[in-house]
């Protein structure tokens, strides 16, 4: 018992092989991997976990089918079955519809008693700002009571979802406090470690800003909610800030492409009368947004699906026209084949280098046929999907992994957006740089091929990816903490030090970062640890850096 409370105040110790520890995780980072690691789940436990995770990301078209399948399920505990109610509950509350849906209106009642019956306090708490009415919560006073009891009993998450319900119920009715709520409940999953949350509030409070006339702030918060969205992979957060910039940008693609995102989410209807009551709308005379813009899209005969998408970053995954390639159907060899392939997409590779690589101790002509056989195979299993002999091209001696135009490849987004970001610091155009250096950091969403483990044709290259994206933190979050981001920078440099612990630059921006926002507490246990992690190297952390005097680590490198 004492571990799973644990996990919830420190996500450091969280283990991803149990329902509460996939949970904890989406908090963190990657809520739709966690989704999908929820299917594995048996049981209407699993359906649970897997709703709650499409709800952490802001899927709420997703999240409808596991969470209702899970509240008559005769084999899940009373207070998960009421969990499960509420979480529904909240998510039609988020997007303005909970007083709409005549179906959650009839169970709300019953709700209420079940969770009465169960008499758990937190789950009462929760289930007061879920259920109550708009009538009942505004203007009384009752959510800050509410807010009052958890912090006498130490309910730290009660408090941060609270907040949260309270600043999208009142968003949703465009309330002044709005913004302030949402601030407070992203100030709060901030101190939890819950990053997904956290940018999700950002993510709302911008549009709270934005509805209440605070164009500048809403713009500042939407920058915010944006990199906070591409740190931890949180698609909600990113269309939700990416709407908004184009509408106060003015920008009709940019918005047109936000609006499919959310549509197939589940949120542009409340998203786009927020926006259609915005000052920019107003403006130009309240232009009516489109009802459905993936309808739109679908009606239209385009697709917007990439041809071939390749996944390498993170852990290898490959799709073809929307069909994901199953790569166990290959032998490992002729899978460590496909992937140095992948790695290097659009770029061809010498026969010999493959061989060295894979066989550096077979005679050559042994080595020649081995590549043969193993190239033939790769091209039957995309076969599969029509496309084997087209990308998957011999050129002389070398072999290339051939990608359709509008194909996505991770590695090759992320070393072009590095790229950029270079050119971008050279030329001294700022904000392009910003835009690139935000764009590595989406598209590393982990080690190069880690289920390839130490092999030689891989560690020197990870090695550098990983290199190359920790430089891109230290750079973004420098810039952002000269610019007085200090919130984003913070967000930025714990990015970093997620891969690499040890970089002591980080850590610096980091505590320095944090003490600029006022926020104490974190800073002082950022203090905490980075005077850990110097011990754990053997260095005095008094020798490098004076007690009290953490704002001249930005004079040095």
């Amino acid at each position: 018992m004492h571990h799973k409370v644990t996990v919830w105040l420190d996500p450091a110790g969280t283990s991803e092989s149990d329902p509460a520890g996939i949970v904890r995780s989406a908090t963190c980072r990657k809520p739709l991997g966690a989704a999908q690691q929820a299917t594995a789940i048996p049981g209407s436990a699993g359906r649970v976990v897997e709703g709650i995770c499409y709800l952490l990301a802001g899927d709420f078209s997703a999240a409808r089918r596991p969470l209702r399948s899970a509240r008559s399920a005769p084999d899940l505990a009373a207070w998960s079955r009421a969990f499960a109610a509420l979480a529904e509950h909240a998510a039609q509350c988020c997007v303005g519809q909970a007083e709409a849906d005549t179906d959650l209106l009839a169970q709300s009642d019953r709700l209420r008693d079940e969770v009465e019956h169960l008499g758990i306090p937190w789950l009462c708490r929760l289930a007061e700002v879920i259920l109550g009415s708009s009538g009942e919560l505004a203007g009384t006073g009752r959510v800050d009571e509410l807010l009052a009891a958890c912090a006498r009993h130490g309910d730290l998450w009660g408090g941060a979802l609270i907040s949260l319900v309270a600043g999208m119920r009142g968003l949703a009715r465009r309330d002044l406090d709005a913004p302030a709520r949402l601030s407070e409940a992203a100030e709060k999953f901030s101190v939890l470690g819950a990053n997904v949350l956290h940018a999700q509030s950002v993510a709302a409070g911008c549009l709270a800003l934005s509805a209440v006339g605070e164009v500048d702030l809403a713009r500042s918060s939407a920058l915010q909610a944006r990199t906070l969205a591409d740190l931890y992979d949180v698609p909600a957060a990113a269309a939700v800030s990416a709407a908004l910039l184009g509408e106060l940008d003015g920008l009709a693609a940019s918005l047109d492409e936000a609006g499919r995102r959310l549509s197939r989410l589940g949120l542009w209807h409340a998203v786009s009368r927020l926006l259609a009551a915005g000052p920019v709308a107003a403006g130009r005379g309240g232009d009516d947004f489109p009802a459905d813009p993936a309808a739109s899209a679908q009606g239209g005969g385009a697709s917007q699906r990439p041809p071939v998408v390749v996944r390498c970053l993170g852990g290898f995954a490959m799709s073809v026209a929307g069909r994901n390639v199953d790569e166990t159907k290959l032998k490992p060899m002729e899978r460590a084949i496909l992937h140095l392939l992948a790695m290097r997409a659009g770029k061809a590779i010498h026969r010999e280098e493959l061989i060295v690589a894979l066989w550096p101790d077979a005679d050559i002509e042994t080595a020649k046929h081995r590549l043969q056989v193993g190239m033939s195979s790769i091209r039957r299993m995309l076969d599969a999907h029509g496309q084997g002999s087209h990308l998957v091209v011999r050129e002389a001696d070398s072999y290339r992994l051939d990608l359709p135009s509008g194909s996505e490849a991770d590695v090759v987004a992320f070393e072009a957006a590095i790229s950029q970001a270079r050119r971008a610091q050279t030329s001294g155009d700022k904000a392009l740089e910003i835009d690139s250096l935000r764009n590595a950091l989406s598209a590393y969403a982990g080690p190069l091929l880690p289920e390839d483990g130490p092999a030689d044709w891989v560690v020197d290259q990870r090695d550098r990816l990983q290199g190359e994206f920790v430089g891109c933190c230290v750079r973004l979050a420098d810039i952002l903490a000269e610019s007085g981001d200090n919130d984003t920078a913070a967000s930025v440099a714990r990015r970093g030090l997620e891969v690499d612990k040890y970089h002591d630059r980080l850590w610096r921006i980091l505590i320095d970062s944090l003490e600029a926002s006022q926020r104490t507490m974190e800073a002082r246990k950022a203090h905490d640890d980075y005077y850990h992690m110097l011990e754990d190297l053997g260095i005095s952390p008094r020798s490098i850096w004076a007690v009290g005097s953490p704002q001249t680590s930005r004079k040095g490198p």
